[in-house]
């Protein structure tokens, strides 16, 4: 059960973070390569989506000469369409929890992302967790709160902390992304292949993260 629920709340919180991108891509025009349900391998495909053997996550791929070739403005509202869909997401369980009162709903809100974001001036490599944490986190939570509403409370959570991540100017993120281009607006050079290579060093330092998170997770089990 716990390894059912922790790949439902993580694909749902990805997969709702992802169709901000898509859906906004196809209103301005942007090329949109791949919607995928999962990672890995494909194990199944429909015109543009495919669900991929590792159930976690997800993703949309855009085709890049179609997503240069329109505004700048407009590619920063579709990097920042996954942001806003998660705190979305977020004040849509937040109204469940305060029975429809979406004023107080949206106070809560605001005072969780502010708690969050201060928790994170303050982290460190060894508060990182990743999908093995959250495994752990689903037992905690459904325990005390049930499992529907001990669910919700941890998609609630990730929601608000993906967006936030999501946010930070780390290469490979939608952040870096944006702020390139309100750089680009503002009037700074920045040539292709410096772009690329800033991709790539976030790649690897995502990558290196992911493998140190699954190994610390590991060891707390």
């Amino acid at each position: 059960m716990k390894i059912f629920l922790t790949i439902l709340i993580l694909s749902l919180v990805v997969i709702i973070h992802e169709f901000g991108h898509y859906i906004t891509s196809i209103y301005f025009k942007a090329k949109v390569l791949e919607f995928s349900i999962g990672m890995g391998p494909k194990i199944f495909g429909y015109k543009k989506f495919s669900i991929r053997l590792l159930p976690l996550g997800g993703y949309v791929k855009l085709d890049e000469e179609s997503l240069e070739s329109i505004e700048r403005y407009k590619q920063i509202i579709i990097m920042f369409a996954g942001i806003f869909m998660n705190i979305l997401l977020a004040y849509i369980v937040l109204i469940y929890f305060t029975k429809l009162n979406i004023f107080k709903a949206l106070v809560e809100l605001v005072f969780i992302i502010s708690k969050i974001l201060s928790a994170f001036l303050h982290i460190s490599l060894k508060d990182l967790s990743g999908p093995v944490g959250i495994y752990s986190a689903v037992g905690r939570a459904t325990n005390i709160l049930g499992v529907f509403r001990g669910s919700l409370y941890l998609v609630l959570l990730i929601s608000i902390n993906l967006a936030i991540v999501n946010l930070l100017p780390i290469p490979g993120l939608d952040g870096s992304r944006i702020y390139l281009n309100l750089l680009k607006m503002l009037g700074l050079k920045i040539s292709k292949k410096i772009e690329e290579r800033i991709y790539v060093a976030g790649f690897l330092i995502l990558v290196f993260l992911t493998i140190f998170v699954l190994v610390q997770d590991i060891s707390r089990l």
